[in-house]
């Protein structure tokens, strides 16, 4: 693959990732935690921590190892490449293709409320299979239609599909400045808000359990460590874009929740699943209700670029170094594009739209991917021991991400222990694929 990407256009992938609906959403359930308005920012400045040590540590191990694959490579050199392969499995069939799915959706539910389409979500073709259903409605119709769009501008080069991400990444920056701006000089919105019936006590046990779906909201910096290969001079380059990203959004998610909270009382947020489109419509009424309908939508559409092109790095590497499909190795002659696993990934996607199991799927894996998250923590504390020059920074940005993830994980167990365990089932199948694969790789080298 010959396109490399600058700074600019590797900072709109990271950016661009991370921004999707939780902003416009996660403060509602937040504010059932919390009723003061500023422990809800700290809650925020919390996450954004968390976010800065996760880029801290991805930026370490990006130095080792500045390869495309990400997670898949640095799990396979330093550890084993079975965990690699489970990593990869996990990638290719649940959590990539599980999350395209879901944004495609919200993103046909967002366009539907600005077009207004009637029987949007009903039905039109109902199949009862041995194995599942397949219902599709409009709304699914749009959402593989997106999946497609977005699949075959990746498939026609890298350039174009970094073109597309700058130009939603900014449109995402500039509408939330005018959001910002325009709602600072409202009527609506009042700095006393911030002080007004906050209750004085902090409770402990509400800031905990509202910091999940915070650090969930932040999630989503890894996407430019699976396109290594293809970001210039990464070896450097990777760790300064992880942390100006984050950095931006952590400013962009503070001055946003600053404006819900001073547009209304904590009371009337909490709860409220779209907090944005309420906020604004008490700013500008139902035309400012649409706009940021809008701007969720070119969230969305953000992110979905973004995870196609990253999910389909890691399974190309993974063929590349002979597991999985090795087709999905290959590269197009034309575009230099991973253009098979980009493919099979759509192909994937696309049945789990019609399938409608998408979110089941990744309720199941939402605690190993954590789990991996705790790994490439460990991981970039071994590499930054083994330097010459130690780095106590890293090490504390390291073990403060461990201690986060594991935080993440036990709340995950004490929710949900049954989809938990379920999701490690289903992991531990890739296990047996590894060994089968290994076998017949083993049987061709000999042949």
């Amino acid at each position: 693959m010959t396109a490399k990407l600058n700074y600019f256009s590797s900072l709109s992938f990271v950016v661009g990732n991370m921004i999707g609906v939780g902003i416009f959403t996660t403060t509602g359930t937040l504010a059932e935690y919390i009723q003061n308005p500023f422990l809800i920012l700290a809650a925020w400045i919390a996450g954004g921590i968390y976010a800065l040590s996760g880029a801290k540590v991805y930026g370490v191990l990006s130095s080792a190892y500045p390869l495309s694959g990400g997670d898949f490579q640095y799990l396979s050199k330093e550890l084993h490449p079975l965990v690699g392969y489970v990593f990869g499995w996990s990638i290719f069939f649940i959590t990539y293709p599980g999350s395209i799915a879901a944004m495609a959706i919200g993103a046909a539910w967002y366009l539907n409320g600005l077009t207004g389409i009637s029987g949007f979500d009903s039905s039109l073709v109902s199949l009862n299979l041995s194995l599942f259903t397949i219902n599709i409605s409009i709304m699914t119709f749009c959402a593989v239609f997106l999946v497609i769009v977005f699949t075959a501008i990746n498939i026609r080069g890298l350039i174009p599909s970094a073109r597309y991400q700058a130009v939603l990444t900014a449109g995402i920056i500039v509408f939330i400045l005018l959001f910002i701006v325009t709602a600072l000089i409202s009527d609506s919105t009042q700095a006393e808000r911030l002080v007004q019936s906050a209750p004085p006590e902090f409770n402990f046990s509400g800031f905990a359990l509202g910091m999940v779906p915070v650090m969930f909201t932040y999630m989503g910096w890894t996407s430019i460590v699976y396109m290594a290969e293809e970001v210039d001079n990464a070896s450097l380059k990777i760790k300064r874009i992880l942390i100006h990203g984050v950095i931006t959004v952590i400013i962009a998610y503070l001055l946003l929740n600053l404006i819900y909270l001073m547009t209304l009382p904590v009371p009337e947020i909490g709860g409220a699943i779209q907090v944005a489109e309420k906020v604004s419509l008490k700013l500008w009424g139902p035309v400012g209700s649409k706009a940021v309908s809008f701007l969720i939508f070119v969230a969305i559409l953000s992110t979905i670029n973004s995870s196609i092109v990253s999910g389909s790095r890691i399974t190309m590497v993974m063929g590349r170094e002979g597991y999985f499909l090795r087709k999905t190795g290959r590269i197009h002659k034309k575009y230099n594009t991973p253009h098979v696993s980009l493919m099979l990934q759509a192909a994937w996607t696309i049945l789990l739209l019609i399938s409608g199991n998408f979110n089941q799927l990744l309720n199941y894996v939402i605690f190993a991917v954590i789990l991996f998250s705790v790994l490439a923590g460990a991981l970039s504390i071994k590499i930054t021991l083994r330097t010459k020059r130690m780095d106590y920074s890293a090490m504390f940005a390291a073990a403060l991400y461990i201690i986060l993830c594991l935080y993440i994980a036990i709340n995950l167990i004490l929710r949900s222990a049954a989809e938990a365990l379920t999701g490690i089932g289903i992991l531990l199948l890739s296990v047996l694929f590894y060994f089968i694969e290994k076998k017949i790789i083993n049987s061709k080298v000999n042949q």
